[in-house]
Protein backbone atom coordinates (compact mmCIF):
# COMPACT_ATOMS: atom_id res chain seq x y z
CA UNK A 1 0.00 0.00 0.00
CA UNK A 2 1.15 3.70 -0.72
CA UNK A 3 1.94 6.05 1.52
CA UNK A 4 1.87 8.51 -1.17
CA UNK A 5 -0.43 11.63 -1.51
CA UNK A 6 -3.82 10.24 -3.53
CA UNK A 7 -5.64 13.01 -5.34
CA UNK A 8 -9.08 12.28 -6.40
CA UNK A 9 -10.65 14.14 -9.16
CA UNK A 10 -14.38 14.07 -9.35
CA UNK A 11 -16.95 15.15 -12.06
CA UNK A 12 -19.78 17.31 -12.37
CA UNK A 13 -23.58 16.36 -13.74
CA UNK A 14 -23.27 13.99 -16.77
CA UNK A 15 -19.40 13.51 -15.84
CA UNK A 16 -17.37 10.92 -16.85
CA UNK A 17 -14.03 9.99 -17.20
CA UNK A 18 -13.52 9.24 -20.39
CA UNK A 19 -15.94 8.36 -23.61
CA UNK A 20 -13.84 7.31 -26.83
CA UNK A 21 -11.06 10.04 -26.57
CA UNK A 22 -13.32 12.79 -24.80
CA UNK A 23 -12.13 13.62 -21.34
CA UNK A 24 -13.97 15.35 -18.96
CA UNK A 25 -10.99 16.98 -17.15
CA UNK A 26 -8.83 17.48 -20.33
CA UNK A 27 -5.23 18.23 -18.95
CA UNK A 28 -6.36 18.40 -15.16
CA UNK A 29 -3.98 15.51 -14.55
CA UNK A 30 -0.74 16.50 -16.32
CA UNK A 31 -1.44 19.76 -14.80
CA UNK A 32 -1.70 18.56 -11.38
CA UNK A 33 1.42 16.17 -11.97
CA UNK A 34 3.57 19.00 -12.75
CA UNK A 35 2.52 21.04 -9.49
CA UNK A 36 3.72 18.13 -7.57
CA UNK A 37 6.96 17.74 -9.89
CA UNK A 38 7.71 21.57 -8.76
CA UNK A 39 6.83 20.54 -5.40
CA UNK A 40 9.34 17.25 -5.45
CA UNK A 41 6.40 15.22 -4.29
CA UNK A 42 5.02 12.38 -6.11
CA UNK A 43 1.15 10.76 -5.39
CA UNK A 44 -1.68 9.13 -7.67
CA UNK A 45 -4.43 10.93 -9.37
CA UNK A 46 -7.45 9.39 -10.06
CA UNK A 47 -11.04 9.99 -11.55
CA UNK A 48 -14.13 8.84 -9.95
CA UNK A 49 -17.36 7.34 -12.24
CA UNK A 50 -20.33 8.23 -10.67
CA UNK A 51 -23.60 7.87 -11.93
CA UNK A 52 -23.76 10.63 -14.68
CA UNK A 53 -27.65 12.25 -13.31
CA UNK A 54 -27.71 9.71 -10.14
CA UNK A 55 -28.36 10.85 -6.95
CA UNK A 56 -25.58 12.86 -4.76
CA UNK A 57 -25.68 9.87 -2.12
CA UNK A 58 -24.92 6.94 -4.80
CA UNK A 59 -22.71 9.33 -6.31
CA UNK A 60 -20.55 9.52 -3.06
CA UNK A 61 -20.54 6.18 -2.67
CA UNK A 62 -18.95 5.71 -5.91
CA UNK A 63 -16.13 8.01 -4.78
CA UNK A 64 -15.13 5.54 -1.83
CA UNK A 65 -15.03 2.53 -4.28
CA UNK A 66 -12.36 4.37 -6.21
CA UNK A 67 -10.34 5.14 -3.03
CA UNK A 68 -10.73 1.36 -1.69
CA UNK A 69 -9.58 0.35 -5.31
CA UNK A 70 -6.83 2.82 -5.45
CA UNK A 71 -5.18 0.77 -2.34
CA UNK A 72 -3.61 3.94 -0.99
CA UNK A 73 -1.96 4.59 2.05
CA UNK A 74 -1.33 8.50 2.07
CA UNK A 75 -2.89 11.23 2.56
CA UNK A 76 -6.24 11.72 0.50
CA UNK A 77 -7.07 14.91 -1.15
CA UNK A 78 -10.74 15.44 -2.64
CA UNK A 79 -11.43 17.77 -5.59
CA UNK A 80 -15.22 18.05 -6.88
CA UNK A 81 -15.87 20.12 -9.86
CA UNK A 82 -19.53 21.46 -10.21
CA UNK A 83 -21.67 18.45 -8.61
CA UNK A 84 -18.72 16.68 -7.68
CA UNK A 85 -18.13 19.32 -5.13
CA UNK A 86 -21.58 18.14 -3.41
CA UNK A 87 -20.39 14.29 -3.96
CA UNK A 88 -17.62 14.79 -1.91
CA UNK A 89 -19.21 16.66 0.78
CA UNK A 90 -21.82 13.97 0.89
CA UNK A 91 -19.47 11.19 1.17
CA UNK A 92 -17.51 12.52 4.16
CA UNK A 93 -20.89 12.76 5.38
CA UNK A 94 -22.03 9.02 4.78
CA UNK A 95 -22.24 6.35 7.95
CA UNK A 96 -20.25 3.80 8.15
CA UNK A 97 -23.03 1.14 6.88
CA UNK A 98 -22.90 3.21 3.03
CA UNK A 99 -19.04 3.27 2.51
CA UNK A 100 -16.55 0.27 1.91
CA UNK A 101 -14.08 1.77 3.16
CA UNK A 102 -13.07 1.87 7.21
CA UNK A 103 -12.90 4.80 9.68
CA UNK A 104 -9.22 5.16 9.29
CA UNK A 105 -9.05 5.75 5.82
CA UNK A 106 -12.04 8.29 6.06
CA UNK A 107 -9.25 9.88 8.98
CA UNK A 108 -6.69 10.21 5.75
CA UNK A 109 -8.76 12.91 3.74
CA UNK A 110 -6.69 15.87 4.33
CA UNK A 111 -8.57 18.34 2.29
CA UNK A 112 -11.73 19.34 0.09
CA UNK A 113 -11.86 21.55 -2.78
CA UNK A 114 -14.89 22.27 -4.55
CA UNK A 115 -14.87 23.81 -8.06
CA UNK A 116 -17.59 25.52 -9.64
CA UNK A 117 -19.45 23.68 -7.34
CA UNK A 118 -23.62 25.05 -6.63
CA UNK A 119 -23.47 24.75 -2.87
CA UNK A 120 -26.39 26.90 -2.62
CA UNK A 121 -27.89 25.82 -6.14
CA UNK A 122 -28.09 27.39 -9.79
CA UNK A 123 -31.13 28.31 -11.59
CA UNK A 124 -30.90 26.27 -14.22
CA UNK A 125 -31.91 23.19 -12.11
CA UNK A 126 -34.97 25.06 -10.97
CA UNK A 127 -35.63 25.84 -14.58
CA UNK A 128 -35.30 22.40 -16.00
CA UNK A 129 -37.20 20.58 -12.95
CA UNK A 130 -39.98 22.89 -13.94
CA UNK A 131 -39.87 23.06 -17.68
CA UNK A 132 -37.99 19.47 -18.81
CA UNK A 133 -37.87 17.37 -15.45
CA UNK A 134 -36.21 14.27 -15.73
CA UNK A 135 -39.47 12.13 -17.44
CA UNK A 136 -38.20 14.09 -20.75
CA UNK A 137 -34.90 13.68 -19.70
CA UNK A 138 -35.12 9.94 -19.07
CA UNK A 139 -37.01 9.56 -22.51
CA UNK A 140 -34.32 10.73 -24.75
CA UNK A 141 -31.67 8.94 -22.90
CA UNK A 142 -33.61 5.74 -23.28
CA UNK A 143 -34.12 6.24 -27.00
CA UNK A 144 -30.63 7.52 -27.52
CA UNK A 145 -28.99 4.03 -25.67
CA UNK A 146 -32.01 1.73 -27.63
CA UNK A 147 -30.68 3.61 -30.79
CA UNK A 148 -26.67 2.78 -30.06
CA UNK A 149 -27.54 -0.71 -28.70
CA UNK A 150 -30.49 -2.37 -31.42
CA UNK A 151 -30.43 0.10 -34.30
CA UNK A 152 -26.45 -0.20 -35.21
CA UNK A 153 -26.90 0.21 -39.34
CA UNK A 154 -28.77 3.56 -38.71
CA UNK A 155 -26.45 4.77 -36.45
CA UNK A 156 -23.84 3.86 -38.57
CA UNK A 157 -24.99 5.90 -41.30
CA UNK A 158 -26.26 8.66 -39.33
CA UNK A 159 -21.94 9.08 -38.44
CA UNK A 160 -21.27 8.65 -42.01
CA UNK A 161 -23.48 11.04 -42.96
CA UNK A 162 -21.64 13.24 -39.98
CA UNK A 163 -18.32 12.35 -40.92
CA UNK A 164 -19.17 14.36 -44.36
CA UNK A 165 -20.71 16.77 -43.14
CA UNK A 166 -18.02 17.75 -41.16
CA UNK A 167 -15.69 17.47 -44.02
CA UNK A 168 -18.37 19.84 -46.48
CA UNK A 169 -18.23 22.52 -43.84
CA UNK A 170 -14.30 22.41 -43.79
CA UNK A 171 -14.95 23.89 -47.15
CA UNK A 172 -17.12 26.98 -45.86
CA UNK A 173 -14.31 27.54 -43.54
CA UNK A 174 -15.84 25.62 -40.55
CA UNK A 175 -12.69 24.23 -39.03
CA UNK A 176 -12.19 22.49 -36.05
CA UNK A 177 -15.68 23.43 -34.39
CA UNK A 178 -17.53 21.49 -31.70
CA UNK A 179 -19.20 19.28 -34.32
CA UNK A 180 -15.41 18.43 -34.97
CA UNK A 181 -14.35 17.83 -31.49
CA UNK A 182 -17.44 15.51 -30.95
CA UNK A 183 -16.97 13.40 -34.10
CA UNK A 184 -13.70 13.32 -33.88
CA UNK A 185 -12.86 12.36 -30.22
CA UNK A 186 -16.40 10.26 -29.62
CA UNK A 187 -18.08 9.25 -32.85
CA UNK A 188 -15.29 8.71 -36.08
CA UNK A 189 -14.24 5.08 -34.60
CA UNK A 190 -17.14 4.00 -32.00
CA UNK A 191 -15.58 0.97 -31.57
CA UNK A 192 -17.42 -2.20 -29.90
CA UNK A 193 -15.93 -0.87 -26.50
CA UNK A 194 -16.42 3.12 -27.04
CA UNK A 195 -20.48 1.59 -28.02
CA UNK A 196 -21.04 -0.33 -24.88
CA UNK A 197 -19.74 2.61 -22.61
CA UNK A 198 -21.93 5.60 -24.37
CA UNK A 199 -24.97 2.79 -24.03
CA UNK A 200 -24.17 2.70 -20.42
CA UNK A 201 -23.75 6.01 -19.78
CA UNK A 202 -27.38 6.45 -21.40
CA UNK A 203 -28.58 3.88 -20.16
CA UNK A 204 -27.54 5.47 -16.49
CA UNK A 205 -29.15 8.80 -17.57
CA UNK A 206 -32.47 7.24 -18.35
CA UNK A 207 -33.04 5.49 -15.00
CA UNK A 208 -32.13 7.67 -12.82
CA UNK A 209 -32.08 11.68 -12.70
CA UNK A 210 -32.19 12.05 -8.84
CA UNK A 211 -29.69 14.53 -9.86
CA UNK A 212 -31.90 17.25 -10.98
CA UNK A 213 -33.65 17.80 -8.07
CA UNK A 214 -30.90 18.05 -5.86
CA UNK A 215 -29.28 20.77 -8.10
CA UNK A 216 -32.12 23.24 -7.43
CA UNK A 217 -31.97 25.89 -4.35
CA UNK A 218 -34.21 23.56 -2.44
CA UNK A 219 -32.10 20.65 -2.87
CA UNK A 220 -29.12 21.94 -1.55
CA UNK A 221 -30.59 23.66 1.08
CA UNK A 222 -31.61 20.24 2.80
CA UNK A 223 -27.70 18.81 1.85
CA UNK A 224 -26.44 22.55 3.46
CA UNK A 225 -28.77 21.64 6.86
CA UNK A 226 -27.47 17.45 7.07
CA UNK A 227 -24.40 17.62 5.87
CA UNK A 228 -20.90 18.95 7.48
CA UNK A 229 -17.27 18.19 7.12
CA UNK A 230 -15.43 16.66 9.35
CA UNK A 231 -13.20 19.64 11.27
CA UNK A 232 -9.47 17.97 10.54
CA UNK A 233 -10.54 18.36 6.79
CA UNK A 234 -9.14 21.41 5.35
CA UNK A 235 -11.73 23.06 3.15
CA UNK A 236 -11.92 25.34 0.35
CA UNK A 237 -13.46 26.67 -2.73
CA UNK A 238 -12.12 27.86 -6.70
CA UNK A 239 -15.28 30.45 -7.77
CA UNK A 240 -15.33 31.23 -11.36
CA UNK A 241 -17.38 33.99 -12.88
CA UNK A 242 -17.28 34.74 -17.14
CA UNK A 243 -18.07 37.81 -19.36
CA UNK A 244 -21.78 38.89 -19.45
CA UNK A 245 -22.62 38.23 -22.77
CA UNK A 246 -23.51 41.32 -24.97
CA UNK A 247 -24.54 41.73 -28.49
CA UNK A 248 -20.95 42.55 -29.78
CA UNK A 249 -20.11 39.63 -28.72
CA UNK A 250 -21.67 37.82 -32.17
CA UNK A 251 -19.19 39.32 -33.81
CA UNK A 252 -16.79 37.52 -33.41
CA UNK A 253 -18.50 34.01 -33.84
CA UNK A 254 -17.85 33.79 -37.26
CA UNK A 255 -20.24 30.71 -38.25
CA UNK A 256 -23.53 29.10 -38.12
CA UNK A 257 -22.05 26.87 -35.22
CA UNK A 258 -20.79 30.27 -33.36
CA UNK A 259 -23.93 32.06 -33.09
CA UNK A 260 -25.94 28.79 -32.32
CA UNK A 261 -23.50 28.55 -29.19
CA UNK A 262 -23.07 32.27 -28.40
CA UNK A 263 -27.01 32.06 -28.04
CA UNK A 264 -26.98 28.77 -25.73
CA UNK A 265 -24.34 30.33 -23.43
CA UNK A 266 -26.61 33.88 -23.51
CA UNK A 267 -29.42 32.28 -22.74
CA UNK A 268 -27.83 29.55 -19.67
CA UNK A 269 -26.13 33.08 -18.50
CA UNK A 270 -29.06 34.82 -17.92
CA UNK A 271 -31.28 32.04 -16.69
CA UNK A 272 -27.94 31.35 -13.82
CA UNK A 273 -28.49 34.92 -13.10
CA UNK A 274 -32.07 34.74 -11.62
CA UNK A 275 -30.44 33.33 -8.71
CA UNK A 276 -32.39 34.81 -5.32
CA UNK A 277 -30.21 32.87 -3.01
CA UNK A 278 -26.81 34.21 -3.58
CA UNK A 279 -27.10 37.05 -1.03
CA UNK A 280 -26.50 33.99 1.95
CA UNK A 281 -22.89 33.69 0.55
CA UNK A 282 -22.10 37.70 0.98
CA UNK A 283 -21.19 37.01 4.63
CA UNK A 284 -18.22 34.81 3.35
CA UNK A 285 -16.96 37.14 1.10
CA UNK A 286 -13.95 39.78 2.18
CA UNK A 287 -14.19 42.77 0.23
CA UNK A 288 -10.10 43.19 0.50
CA UNK A 289 -10.18 39.55 -1.25
CA UNK A 290 -12.15 39.48 -4.38
CA UNK A 291 -11.81 42.34 -6.41
CA UNK A 292 -14.19 42.99 -8.81
CA UNK A 293 -16.45 42.02 -5.47
CA UNK A 294 -18.58 39.03 -6.34
CA UNK A 295 -22.42 40.54 -7.03
CA UNK A 296 -25.69 38.64 -6.93
CA UNK A 297 -25.75 38.24 -10.96
CA UNK A 298 -22.41 37.05 -11.55
CA UNK A 299 -22.00 33.45 -12.89
CA UNK A 300 -19.59 31.01 -15.04
CA UNK A 301 -22.63 30.01 -17.15
CA UNK A 302 -24.37 27.54 -15.25
CA UNK A 303 -23.51 28.33 -11.56
CA UNK A 304 -24.09 31.44 -9.38
CA UNK A 305 -20.73 32.32 -8.25
CA UNK A 306 -21.86 33.08 -4.93
CA UNK A 307 -23.54 29.96 -5.06
CA UNK A 308 -19.62 28.45 -5.20
CA UNK A 309 -18.42 30.17 -1.98
CA UNK A 310 -17.90 26.96 0.62
CA UNK A 311 -14.80 27.04 2.85
CA UNK A 312 -11.74 29.13 2.23
CA UNK A 313 -11.49 31.25 -1.37
CA UNK A 314 -8.73 29.51 -2.98
CA UNK A 315 -9.15 31.70 -6.10
CA UNK A 316 -11.47 33.95 -8.09
CA UNK A 317 -11.37 33.06 -11.44
CA UNK A 318 -12.48 35.20 -14.66
CA UNK A 319 -13.87 32.19 -16.45
CA UNK A 320 -16.32 30.22 -17.11
CA UNK A 321 -17.63 26.84 -15.83
CA UNK A 322 -16.04 24.11 -18.36
CA UNK A 323 -12.60 26.14 -18.93
CA UNK A 324 -11.41 25.40 -15.72
CA UNK A 325 -11.59 21.79 -16.51
CA UNK A 326 -8.94 22.19 -20.10
CA UNK A 327 -12.11 23.27 -22.16
CA UNK A 328 -10.66 26.40 -22.74
CA UNK A 329 -10.88 27.92 -26.44
CA UNK A 330 -10.70 31.08 -28.46
CA UNK A 331 -12.83 30.38 -31.42
CA UNK A 332 -16.30 30.78 -30.25
CA UNK A 333 -17.31 27.81 -32.97
CA UNK A 334 -14.83 25.15 -31.35
CA UNK A 335 -15.91 26.49 -27.69
CA UNK A 336 -17.99 24.10 -25.61
CA UNK A 337 -19.34 27.26 -23.40
CA UNK A 338 -17.73 30.21 -25.65
CA UNK A 339 -18.10 32.97 -22.84
CA UNK A 340 -15.25 34.86 -23.83
CA UNK A 341 -13.28 34.66 -20.87
CA UNK A 342 -9.23 35.47 -21.28
CA UNK A 343 -8.58 32.02 -19.53
CA UNK A 344 -5.70 30.54 -21.46
CA UNK A 345 -2.93 27.63 -21.32
CA UNK A 346 -1.00 29.84 -18.24
CA UNK A 347 -3.73 30.51 -16.55
CA UNK A 348 -5.04 26.84 -16.11
CA UNK A 349 -1.83 25.96 -14.99
CA UNK A 350 -1.25 28.37 -12.55
CA UNK A 351 -4.94 27.80 -11.44
CA UNK A 352 -4.66 23.68 -10.81
CA UNK A 353 -1.15 25.01 -9.04
CA UNK A 354 -2.94 26.58 -6.49
CA UNK A 355 -5.47 23.34 -6.29
CA UNK A 356 -2.95 21.25 -5.50
CA UNK A 357 -1.06 23.73 -3.29
CA UNK A 358 -3.90 23.97 -0.66
CA UNK A 359 -3.73 20.36 -0.45
CA UNK A 360 -0.10 20.48 0.20
CA UNK A 361 0.37 22.87 2.52
CA UNK A 362 3.51 23.04 3.09
CA UNK A 363 4.96 22.70 -0.10
CA UNK A 364 2.30 25.95 -0.84
CA UNK A 365 4.16 27.51 1.84
CA UNK A 366 7.67 26.93 0.43
CA UNK A 367 6.93 28.03 -3.79
CA UNK A 368 4.93 30.81 -4.00
CA UNK A 369 3.34 31.11 -7.49
CA UNK A 370 2.84 34.23 -10.08
CA UNK A 371 -1.00 35.40 -9.74
CA UNK A 372 -2.30 35.11 -12.83
CA UNK A 373 -4.07 38.08 -14.26
CA UNK A 374 -7.86 36.41 -14.57
CA UNK A 375 -7.85 35.37 -10.69
CA UNK A 376 -7.39 37.27 -7.52
CA UNK A 377 -7.33 34.94 -4.06
CA UNK A 378 -6.13 35.32 -0.58
CA UNK A 379 -3.08 35.48 0.27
Amino acid sequence: MSSEPLFVLVPGFFGFVQLGNLRYFAGVEDAMARAMERRGVTGDIVVAEPSPTGSIRQRAQAIWRLIEESRAGGDIHMIGHSTGGLDARVALALGPDERPVDQATVERVASLVTVSTPHLGTPLADYATRVMGSPALSRLAKLAAFLVGRRRRLVDFGLAMGGWWTRMDDVFGQRDTVLDEIYRDLLSELSPDVRERLKLFLTNVAEDQSLLFQLTAAGCDLINATVSTPKHIRHGSVITRSPKPTPQGLRGTGSLYGVALFVAYGLAYALAARSREGKIAERAIDADIVDPPLERRDNDGIVPSLSQVWGEIIAVVEADHLDVVGHHRRDVGADWLPSGSQFDGDDFDQLWDRVVAFGLEREAASLPTRQPSCMTAAE
